[in-house]
C-alpha cells in the first residue's frame, strides 16, 4: 500500500511539474513526512543478508586476528617521549628507508609523526592485525617533505612548544618551548642545511595547524603508515624477535 500511495505522490509532482511549465506559480505550502525505516520493532537480522556476509566476516576476522608480533611490555604514549611514539615512528623509518631505496630516492633525516594520529595503545604479549588497524585507523600516506633549515627548525621549535611527538633520528632538549641541543642522526642542526622530513601526508598537507608545510615539496612512497608498521613487526617476528622498546631521551625536557 505504501508504494502505490508513493507511486501517486510521484505522478502528482510530474503533473504539477507539467502544469507549471504553462503558468507561473507560487509555492504556497510545503509539507514533509517522515518514514521510520527500522525501529525496535524491526530489529530482527535478517537471515539471507547474514548468510551472505558471514563467509566474508569469518575471513576478515582470521586476517584481523593474526598474530604478527609480540611485545615486551604495553605501549602507551607519553610527552614529551613516549614508548608508543617510538615504536610508531622507528618502524616508520625503518620501512620508509628500505622503500626510498626501490624507489630509488633520498630517504628522510628524521621522521615525525603526533601522537593524536595514534589513536590507541599496543597491549603487552600478543599483537595482532586488528590492533594496528585499531592503532592507525586511518589511511594515511607516509610522505617526505623537502625543508629548508629555517622551516625544519620551525617544525621543530613545533614539536618543543606540543610537549613533544613522536620522532626518529633525532635528538633534541626542550627548552621554554623551544627545540634547543638539536642533532640529526648524530650531527649538529645547521639552519643553512636543507633536510627531509618523513611525515604523514595529513600532517604534510597542514594537519594539526601545519600551515607552513603546505607548500613544500613533497615525495610519495605509495605506503600507508599502518602498513609500515604491520611490515615491521612481521619482519621483526620472521626473525624471531619480540618487540622491546625502551625510552632513550630522544626528547627531553631540559
Amino acid at each position: 500500500m505504501l508504494i502505490i500511495q508513493q507511486g501517486r505522490y510521484a505522478l502528482l509532482l510530474f503533473l504539477v511539474f507539467i502544469l507549471s511549465c504553462k503558468s507561473i506559480s507560487t509555492i504556497q505550502r510545503v509539507e514533509s513526512k517522515q518514514y521510520v525505516f527500522s525501529d525496535s520493532s524491526n530489529s530482527e537480522i535478517d537471515s539471507s543478508a547474514w548468510k551472505l556476509i558471514k563467509p566474508y566476516r569469518d575471513t576478515l576476522d582470521i586476517t584481523m586476528n593474526q598474530v604478527i608480533a609480540y611485545s615486551n611490555q604495553a605501549l602507551i604514549k607519553g610527552n614529551p617521549e613516549g614508548l608508543l611514539g617510538d615504536f610508531a615512528a622507528d618502524a616508520c623509518s625503518n620501512i620508509a628507508k628500505s622503500t626510498s631505496i626501490k624507489l630509488n630516492i633520498n630517504s628522510q633525516d628524521f621522521t615525525f609523526l603526533n601522537n593524536g594520529g595514534l589513536r590507541t595503545s599496543l597491549p603487552k604479549g600478543e599483537i595482532t592485525r586488528r590492533n594496528i588497524y585499531e592503532l592507525m585507523p586511518f589511511e594515511n600516506e607516509l610522505v617526505i617533505v623537502n625543508l629548508s633549515g629555517e622551516q625544519a627548525l620551525q617544525l621543530l621549535n613545533f614539536i618543543a612548544d606540543h610537549g613533544g611527538s613522536p620522532v626518529s633520528g633525532i635528538t633534541m632538549k626542550i627548552e621554554n618551548k623551544k627545540a634547543i641541543d638539536i642533532k640529526i642522526n648524530g650531527f649538529s642542526f645547521e639552519s643553512s642545511k636543507k633536510y627531509k622530513i618523513l611525515t604523514s601526508d595529513y600532517l604534510a598537507n597542514g594537519g594539526d595547524n601545519l600551515t607552513f608545510l603546505k607548500n613544500a615539496k613533497k615525495e610519495s612512497l605509495n605506503l600507508k603508515v599502518r602498513d609500515a608498521m604491520i611490515y615491521y613487526l612481521e619482519e621483526l617476528n620472521k626473525k624471531g624477535d619480540s618487540l622491546n622498546i625502551k625510552l632513550d631521551g630522544r626528547i627531553r625536557n631540559n
